[in-house]
């Protein structure tokens, strides 16, 4: 027989789940290529529904955990992690 142990780590804000395994890999995508659009095709999800991950969990915090920026003429624009962010991966990454 074989046997294993598993858990579910997730932070909650307020009895509200804001950050579990998807939306953490999602968000260290986001810091990684520095891209909504490139985090999303690297989890298989589209761009809407990343976005819509995103707008939950800040419209939870009722804080930005992402900020974006359009790029010029010939250039792409990028998406950063704010200081938030930041500090739900760290959080995260300690828990595990």
């Amino acid at each position: 027989m074989s046997f294993s142990v598993k858990k579910k780590i997730w932070i909650e804000y307020n009895h509200e789940p804001i950050l579990g395994e998807g939306r953490y890999s999602l968000l260290k995508n986001i810091e990684k290529t520095r891209s909504l659009k490139k985090s999303a095709e690297l989890l298989k999800v589209s761009e809407k529904t990343a976005h819509n991950y995103i707008k939950r969990m800040e419209s939870r915090l009722r804080k930005k955990i992402i900020k974006s920026s359009k790029g010029g003429k010939d250039a792409g624009g990028k998406t950063e992690l704010t200081t938030l962010g930041r500090t739900l991966l760290k959080k995260f990454e300690a828990a595990l």
